[in-house]
Parts: C-alpha cells; sequence; structure tokens
C-alpha cells in the first residue's frame, strides 16, 4: 500500500525519465543536523532509536565518527560533502570580501552565491536535495536555502494529480497535523516556564513555531517526499532533519528535550529505510549521517561581563 501511494506521488512530480528500473544501485543519504557522537550513543543507551539499533543488529552497520572540518557548521560541511570544496565558508555568518557584506548561510541569495562558486557537478546531481543549504547539483531541490521558495510548497509538474497524491497520503496527513498539535499543546506551558525563567519571549515565540513547523511538519513532508523519489528510482536523495539541531540550540544539546526529538527521527528513518528496501526501481544504499556535534557552553558576554567584539577591541 505504501508503495502505491508513493507511485502515485511519482506521477505527480514528474517521472525519471527512464523508462525501465536502472540496473545500479542507488544511494540514499539521511542527514541528522547537529546530532554529535556522544548525544548519538546516550540516546541509544536510553532506546529512543529502536529502529537504528534493528539496522546495526540485522545489517552490517557500523556506528562510526566523522571529522566534520572547520568550522564546524553545516554550510562548511555540505560544501565538502557535495562538492569536494574545503572551508568553502569560513562561518555560518561572516563578511564575504566580495562585496563587503554580512553573509548569512540561511539567506537565500548568501547560500546561492557560495553556491555558485563551488565547482564540479555536485554529488546529488540527477537525484533530489531536501532541507538542505545547497542544491548539490540535484534535479529536484526543496526547501535548501540556495533556492528557497514558494515553489517549494506548491510545485508539481501534474498540478491534476496533487489532490489524488493528498488523498492517497491521507493518513500520513492525519498523524502529522494530530503530533502538530500535540506538540503546540506541550510546546505552550513550555514557553510559559521559558519566559518565566528569563527567557525573551519573541525567541520563545519563534522556537514554538520551529517546534511544529520544523520538528513535525517539515520532518514528515521531507519522509513523504523521499520516499516518493525513492519509488521513482532517482539515483541519489538527500535529506537534512533539522528538529534536533533547533532543539539542541534552543535548550542544550544533552537536554532531555532535545533527545526526546530524536525518537520522532528515528521513525523517520524508519520508515525512510523501510521504503528503500520495497524500491521497485533500484537497490539504495542507505547512510545515516551527522554534519557536526554540539558542546554545551557559556556565553562569552555572560561570563567576562562584556561582548567579545568589545574584549577584541581592547587588544
Amino acid at each position: 500500500m505504501a508503495g502505491d501511494r508513493h507511485r502515485w506521488g511519482s506521477r505527480a512530480l514528474g517521472p525519471t525519465g527512464d523508462a525501465e528500473a536502472p540496473t545500479d544501485a542507488g544511494l540514499l543519504l539521511i542527514q541528522v543536523d547537529g546530532l554529535g557522537l556522544s548525544q548519538l550513543e546516550r540516546a541509544r543507551d536510553r532506546g529512543l532509536m529502536p529502529n537504528m539499533e534493528r539496522l546495526g543488529a540485522t545489517e552490517p552497520y557500523r556506528l562510526a565518527p566523522v571529522y566534520s572540518g572547520v568550522p564546524s557548521s553545516t554550510p562548511a560541511f555540505q560544501a565538502e560533502l557535495f562538492y569536494g570544496q574545503e572551508g568553502a565558508v569560513p562561518a555560518y555568518s561572516f563578511v564575504h570580501r566580495a562585496t563587503n557584506r554580512v553573509f548569512r548561510m540561511s539567506d537565500r541569495e548568501a547560500a546561492g552565491a557560495i553556491e555558485a562558486g563551488l565547482a564540479g557537478r555536485g554529488l546529488l546531481g540527477g537525484g533530489s536535495s531536501y532541507s538542505n543549504i545547497y542544491r548539490g547539483g540535484a534535479a529536484v531541490t526543496r526547501f535548501s536555502m540556495a533556492s528557497l521558495g514558494w515553489g517549494d510548497f506548491f510545485r508539481a509538474s501534474r498540478p491534476r494529480h496533487v489532490p489524488i497524491v493528498v488523498l492517497a497520503h491521507g493518513t500520513d496527513f492525519v498523524k502529522t497535523t494530530f503530533w502538530s498539535v500535540w506538540e503546540l499543546a506541550i510546546g505552550l506551558p513550555d514557553l510559559a516556564r521559558a519566559v518565566r525563567a528569563g527567557q525573551p519571549l519573541g525567541e520563545e515565540l519563534h522556537f514554538l513555531q520551529a517546534r511544529v513547523g520544523v520538528t513535525v511538519v517539515l520532518r514528515d513532508a521531507l519522509v513523504t517526499l523521499a520516499s516518493i523519489d525513492i519509488s521513482r528510482g532517482l539515483p541519489v536523495i538527500h535529506l537534512d532533519l533539522l528538529g534536533y539541531d533547533e532543539w539542541a540550540h534552543r535548550r542544550g544539546p544533552d537536554s532531555d528535550e532535545a533527545l526526546r526529538v530524536l525518537r520522532g527521527i528515528d521513525k523517520a528513518i524508519g520508515r525512510l529505510t523501510r521504503a528503500a528496501r520495497r524500491s521497485g526501481r533500484r537497490h539504495y544504499d542507505v547512510w545515516i549521517l551527522s554534519d557536526h556535534g554540539q558542546e554545551p557552553t557559556e556565553p562569552y558576554v555572560e561570563t567576562h561581563g562584556r561582548p567579545v567584539s568589545v574584549a577584541i577591541g581592547d587588544v
């Protein structure tokens, strides 16, 4: 039934161009953004990631550390992963010397300008790229910073089929709606506690939107889109699951709240690996990776009573 749903989706999004099933293997890359090795091991020990545990027990998977490079950030890591370019950016936010402007890599113009300077075809050529900084040469790109736009939400090559796809995935939509409401219900009391503890109301409201939109809605949308691409037989598929990273930045990488998000991410990994096994178009190798880890730190200004920029200026 799941395969049938995804085949309907593949027709709505457009064909791959291959009349027959390819003979070479495909690659599914599932990135869990910002998840460090120690946090992964802690979540595994708490039983929060049974699907990953099952992969390690039943298939030849092994857990290995990866050096994310310097700077330790998604834009730098993905530039090297997709294009083989080391040190493509000096930080997530920096002064771009060619334009003398501040580039923040969550900005479409900045991400597009950096990717335009990356040479090569890109690892994702002919495939799909979801929720990344760069497109990576992909033929299908959605929710990636370098090309983000309203079309990511509504684009389909055969719009008349979209209602059928929505009906076919009705159960998925119901589940997403339920968990969105649930996240909102537990998020409002959490917001109140954080504000009483001194957190800015505006930042907490923004985080409430992110915990619903990113942790639930975007995650489920990416899983559905990637599963459809598996049914289509695209050669390489990369999606970045952002929920843990959002929580880790706001509540701390070792917090119970951040680790709890990994349960939903693990379920997403389970859905994707099952879709890969059922693929009738080609055999898929499935890789699960993280771009960098995080460490709990104290802000310089809280420790020393002045911003780091002032301290540097004095030196």
